[in-house]
């Protein structure tokens, strides 16, 4: 009816808006026909692309989650639908809530809700399924830690530091950046890796000399990166 069709369109108005991936399906898995235009950007599809697309291929075909563990997802999730709320509670806990989806060369951090719509007799007539783009926030988080463990690392760095002699510290911190800035203009110029290195076994032993294990633990880091970028060279 008329009444229907504007009833539909006030929610696919609605939908449109929502900065967030939202559909439903039933039985079939099918997506149906009213989600939130948000999943076009996210997936980067056309509507016509998602429409009547099974929910489970549409959703996990590019993610970082096995073919053999989504596609036994399919029949669970079928199971549910014309069922009681209890088994879907059940069956929820095995649903997927976070995955990683590849578009377009861009990984992308995806959380998944999914909510049961209940018919008057309390059987599940479909799911509703909420998909959050949490790429930002989690790249964000990233960014916090790694800031963490670097303030983390000065702090040891410095409590280290201090217990030492300082006229020797400050001789051996000076010569360090010296070889820090040769081994930079060598990097820069003709890229003398047997340099680079012996400059990198002079720093190590003053680090080990005067027992500053922090910084003597970068270093073993740096040397290892260094020695993966040799051997990465030496095979092209």
């Amino acid at each position: 009816t008329t009444e229907v069709i504007r009833g539909k369109e006030k929610i696919q108005k609605i939908l449109n808006h929502i900065d967030q991936g939202i559909l439903t399906f039933g039985k079939d898995l099918q997506v149906d026909t009213e989600f939130s235009l948000f999943l076009t950007d996210l997936f980067e599809a056309e509507k016509r692309q998602i429409v009547g697309r099974d929910v489970v291929d549409f959703i996990f075909e590019h993610s970082n989650i096995p073919l053999d563990e989504y596609t036994g997802l399919a029949e669970k999730i079928k199971s549910c639908i014309g069922g009681e709320l209890a088994h879907f509670n059940e069956l929820s806990e095995h649903l997927p809530s976070s995955f990683e989806l590849k578009v377009s060369e861009q990984i992308k951090s995806l959380r998944l809700k999914w909510t049961p719509i209940l018919t008057e007799r309390k059987v599940i007539e479909n799911i509703l399924l909420v998909v959050q783009d949490q790429t930002a926030e989690n790249n964000l988080r990233r960014q916090v830690s790694v800031e963490i463990a670097r303030r983390n690392n000065v702090a040891r760095l410095i409590a280290e530091i201090l217990p030492r002699k300082r006229n020797v510290l400050i001789a051996y911190f000076a010569a360090t950046k010296t070889l820090v800035e040769k081994m930079i203009a060598e990097i820069r110029s003709d890229y003398d890796s047997l340099s680079i290195r012996n400059d990198l076994s002079l720093i190590k032993e003053g680090a080990e000399k005067y027992e500053l294990s922090t910084l003597l633990k970068s270093l073993v880091k740096v040397e290892g990166r260094f020695k993966q970028i040799r051997s990465q060279d030496s095979l092209d």
